[in-house]
């Protein structure tokens, strides 16, 4: 493949130097002029030239080019750079093909979404072509027009083979994006911080369900707390969901575990949750608005804050939101990691003896550290004191602008502890 520019293009970081890649915008917008010269010129193309937003100008390589009388097609393949982006390697194609109104149409076909709900940049019915990559596409088209007199017009349809497959594992299900991939990028280069990706995902969604008139959300980090909030406080998500992967970005999240503990699922890795069936549960089962924040819980709480959210109601497994109640707002174990200092200290709060804090300091799982606070019956007590000082701390981030709670639970006990405020939030999720 020919990359010019991009093997030199780097980002560091403290682990060293990572690769950029190209978006699937970039990729569609090289394959679109391609095809578009091959229909006009009659000619066959080897690469398709042309400079990024960011500025990187790349020479990429034409794949599979296909010729009919009216129309040309042919593609380019993804790669992500140093990226975990889930459509590396993927071809996206450009069929180009001749109209008669003068105009430039461009539309998405196999494997690209639709969006069936609002709040995204595209309309409802649209392809989930993203602006900046449609304007990409639309100016390498046009220049081709110019540069051959093209005055009749020309239809392009982006299409990815196997896209819609590739969608089912991206947050797009549950943003009413359906059949497909999205076409993305604002800068043309995918730069390796999938952090960064998964927050603007969470943003996103987070951004559609305000302008939904949802006003209080659950928060919880992965698979194993939607699977509580759903069976335990039977609350069902308003879609369906898949692992804790970027929506809307081109990247799955970073592989978080859900509780840090040593054989924890990995979200996205592990076998999707079964719906509970209502007729397993009638009359019980709410429907709310449920966004996995992963271990980003400030950054989550401030555009909660920033979109107009009521209230947050965080549902965490023990072996994170020990961590929030000791004000730590971001629970990956890179960042901190002192979950048995803090189970040691709400466990003395609670009455525990100078042993049995011991014995949790010297605890491998959170697991064991409850099973140590239930032999000496503090268990209640030091879960409701950690479920409080949690929701104090994410007042804290959110200075009081909303109204903030929590619930911790953990694998062998359940439902451990809940603020004083998580009844009221959680009435408001399903009203």
């Amino acid at each position: 493949m020919h990359r010019t520019g991009i093997e030199e293009h780097y980002i560091q970081k403290s682990d060293g130097k990572l690769r950029c890649g190209y978006t699937t915008g970039t990729c569609a917008a090289a394959a679109s002029q391609a095809a578009a010269v091959m229909l006009l010129s009659g000619r066959s193309v080897t690469n398709a030239d042309l400079v990024t937003p960011a500025g990187i100008r790349l020479s990429l390589e034409i794949l599979a080019a296909e010729r009919t009388p009216t129309s040309v097609s042919c593609a380019v393949r993804k790669d992500a750079g140093d990226d975990p982006d889930i459509t590396d390697g993927m071809l996206i194609f450009s069929r180009v093909s001749f109209r008669q109104d003068g105009n430039i149409r461009i539309d998405g076909g196999e494997g690209v979404g639709r969006v069936t709900r609002p709040g995204m940049k595209q309309p409802v019915g649209s392809a989930a072509i993203n602006p900046v990559p449609m304007k990409m596409i639309r100016e390498q088209v046009e220049r081709v027009c110019e540069d051959y007199d093209c005055t009749c017009g020309l239809d392009v349809e982006i299409y990815v083979p196997g896209g819609e497959e590739i969608a089912g594992k991206t947050f797009n299900p549950r943003l009413g994006i359906t059949g497909g991939i999205s076409i993305l990028g604002t800068s043309g280069i995918v730069v390796p911080m999938s952090e960064e990706a998964l927050i603007d995902s969470i943003r996103l969604e987070m951004q559609i369900l305000r302008s939904e008139g949802v006003r209080t959300l659950i928060l919880t980090p992965g698979n194993t707390g939607e699977q509580f909030v759903r069976d335990t406080l039977q609350v069902k998500p308003g879609a369906e969901k898949p692992g804790a992967e970027a929506p809307g970005s081109e990247t799955p999240g970073p592989e978080t575990p859900e509780s840090e503990e040593p054989g924890a699922k990995t979200p996205g890795t592990e076998k999707p949750v079964a719906e509970t069936p209502e007729s397993e549960t009638p009359g019980t089962e709410k429907s709310g608005a449920v966004v996995k924040c992963s271990n980003f819980v400030g950054r989550s709480l401030d555009l909660a804050v920033e979109l107009g959210f009521s209230g947050v109601l965080y549902a965490a497994h023990i072996g994170k939101g020990i961590k929030t109640a000791g004000g730590i707002m971001n629970t990956h174990s890179s960042e901190a990691d002192c979950r048995m200092e803090l189970m040691a200290a709400f466990a003395l709060r609670a009455g525990a003896s100078a042993a049995c804090a011991r014995g949790i300091l010297e605890s491998v799982t959170t697991e064991a550290a409850l099973d140590l606070m239930a032999e000496e019956h503090v268990l209640e007590e030091g879960m409701r004191l950690a479920a409080a000082a949690a929701a104090e701390a994410m007042k804290r981030r959110t200075r009081g602008k909303i109204l903030t709670g929590v619930i911790l639970f953990g694998e062998t006990y359940g439902e451990l502890g809940r603020s004083e405020e998580a009844d009221r939030l959680l009435a408001d999720v399903s009203s």
